[in-house]
């Protein structure tokens, strides 16, 4: 598949855009990493006065079969009932993106279990992934038309006014699938990047990371091959949140990371087009073990700390937030000029 070609976002609106800050009735500096928000905000659309008011937020599903290994706390089945429940509006997620206003949309990429919902977008590229201890996780076909769903949604995100997106996940077993990305991309021990997923004990962890090392002892894939990795490794949301993000970088849009599982789509799409990480905020610290080892081999510093790792978007969906109160500040607040208020004295 072809790779959408990603611009570096314009540093000079970025310089414009500090200078307003410093002009506004404030110390300056003082509303701290707003300020660097707000300012990436108008490097990334190419506009001195930036808005973000319509948001999105796509939760892709996926079952996984590494679930057959015994990766899970979870039986498999809690794909399927979980994704109901965002339906039904019933989810950590659903309430949020209420709350929030974020136009929350439901994507099946791969779920084991067929559902039937007015409010479901179906794309369904099989029933699961491949168990990657025995085989590719994903065919190169399967792969690639997951990773193109992501694209597309971006573009089509942008043809409908939406000014600022995340991507959610949802997926039994997708913790260790995550899991296997980051070990094949960083080169390193996956039981530094193994947690404990949806309840795992310790035994289980450390059985899970035994799981992962064999299935990277055997594939042996290069950490230069991005896609050979997602598509050996990676589950079907994987591959469209890889493509959301770099869609979405294409499109000059904003993207919003969530937190372990979505890191990890962001890892094989900034491994594949470097630029692409200039459109991210990442949106909190995953308390998910071994998320801070990944945060630090990405140099990225994440917006919130508030301990979670449920998934879902849900962080992003609180991220999003704070980006759209950042823009907020700097499009209302007035200058020193403006508000006829004193400057400090010299």
């Amino acid at each position: 598949m072809k790779i959408p070609g990603i611009e570096p976002v314009v540093v000079q609106f970025f310089k414009s855009a500090q200078e307003r800050w410093d002009n506004l009735i404030k110390p300056q500096g003082s509303l701290g990493r707003l300020e660097e928000i707000g300012s990436r905000i108008c490097a990334i659309t190419r506009t001195g006065m930036p808005e973000v008011k319509n948001k999105r937020l796509l939760v892709f599903a996926a079952d996984h079969g590494i679930v057959a290994e015994g990766v899970s706390a979870y039986p498999q089945d809690v794909t399927t009932q979980m994704v109901r429940g965002f339906l039904t509006g019933k989810a950590a997620i659903s309430i949020l993106a209420d709350k929030e206003k974020i136009d929350l949309k439901i994507v099946d990429m791969g779920i084991a279990a067929r559902i039937s919902h007015n409010n479901l977008i179906t794309v369904h590229i099989n029933n699961g992934t491949r168990n990657f201890v025995k085989e590719s996780a994903m065919t190169s076909d399967e792969m690639s038309h997951a990773l193109q769903a992501g694209i597309q949604f971006a573009d089509q995100a942008k043809a409908e006014g939406i000014q600022l997106i995340a991507g959610g996940d949802m997926g039994i077993g997708n913790t260790a699938a995550a899991s296997a990305i980051y070990s094949a991309l960083f080169g390193i021990d996956p039981e530094l990047v193994t947690g404990k997923g949806a309840g795992l004990d310790e035994s289980g962890r450390l059985n899970k990371a035994a799981i992962i090392r064999s299935a990277l002892n055997r594939w042996n894939i290069s950490s230069m091959k991005p896609l050979d990795i997602l598509q050996y490794f990676g589950g079907f949301e994987i591959a469209a949140l890889t493509g959301l993000y770099l869609g979405a970088a294409a499109s000059w849009l904003p993207v919003v990371v969530d937190g372990f599982i979505c890191t990890a789509a962001a890892a094989i799409a900034m491994a594949l087009v470097p630029p692409c990480r200039e459109y991210m905020f990442f949106a909190h610290d995953s308390a998910e073990m071994g998320y801070r080892n990944v945060l630090q081999h990405l140099n990225v510093e994440p917006i919130l700390n508030l301990e979670m790792r449920l998934g879902e978007g849900t962080g992003a969906a609180l991220a999003m937030g704070i980006i759209d109160s950042a823009v907020s500040l700097f499009r209302e607040m007035p200058t020193f000029e403006q508000a006829d208020v004193s400057r400090k004295k010299e």
